[in-house]
């Protein structure tokens, strides 16, 4: 497979997730590697989440990317099928970064890319009820609550986007 040009915006440089990221990345806990409020991803399931990804990026042209920021992989969005057979959008930003933006620039370009492959829609995102910043963004994306359900114990929203709203 040919590797995709990077999708560019203002401050980051989004890139498909790969092993070369891996290193910085460990330190993300989501809920799309971990169980909501984990431990920090192991550098093994961070491994298979690259290798699903990978196959995404093969079969679908699009999937999980890293945000790189002056070269330094800081986050990742991920745009995979989930096993309900939804493509769910998530986001995983490192501590040092969250707050300024950055998850929703990377997005906000993923999305427009997705917007090019119309069999990707509508969106899914699953945001744990207490995690307001992850609310707040997906509010800011054009995601809409659409349902409620018990993830691994926790109570998370269910946000679906359409292509009309997609920023």
């Amino acid at each position: 497979m040919t590797q995709p040009a990077p999708l560019l915006t203002s401050r980051l440089q989004l890139v498909p997730l790969a092993d070369p990221h891996l290193p910085e990345l460990q330190g993300l806990c989501s809920p799309s590697l971990a169980p909501p409020h984990a431990e920090p991803a192991t550098l093994q399931q961070l491994q298979q989440h690259v290798a699903h990804a990978r196959d995404h990026w093969a079969t679908w042209g699009i999937g999980s990317v890293a945000m790189l920021h002056g070269g330094k992989a800081i986050g990742m969005i991920t745009l995979l099928i989930n096993p309900l057979h939804e493509w769910q959008m998530g986001w995983a930003v490192l501590p040092g970064y969250q707050g300024r933006g950055f998850a929703r620039e990377a997005a906000a370009a993923l999305m427009r890319h997705a917007g090019r492959h119309a069999a990707l829609w509508p969106l899914t995102a699953y945001v744990l009820r207490a995690n307001l910043r992850s609310t707040r963004l997906a509010q800011s994306l054009g995601f809409r609550a659409v349902a409620q359900r018990v993830i691994d114990g926790e109570l998370s929203i269910r946000y679906v986007c359409e292509v009309m709203n997609s920023p």
